[in-house]
């Protein structure tokens, strides 16, 4: 089961516990997801796997976001 499937699932079986975590999640900017990789220093990490991780966390607060 992939872990956006067992995410799913639990939220359907556990709502109480999963809504004020997707109400934070909601409530985070992308801004937020920058500025949490500009942390990570240039030695550690390429423009392009900086981007790559940008877009990662986007796509996956998208779909969490979506689920039914």
């Amino acid at each position: 089961m992939s872990p956006m499937a067992l995410a799913r699932m639990a939220a359907q079986r556990y709502p109480d516990f999963f809504k004020p975590w997707l109400a934070r999640i909601a409530d985070l900017p992308e801004a937020a997801l920058v500025d949490l990789l500009r942390c990570v220093l240039d030695t550690r990490i390429s423009v392009a796997g900086r981007e790559f991780a940008l877009s990662l966390l986007a796509t996956s607060r998208r779909m969490i976001l979506e689920a039914p």
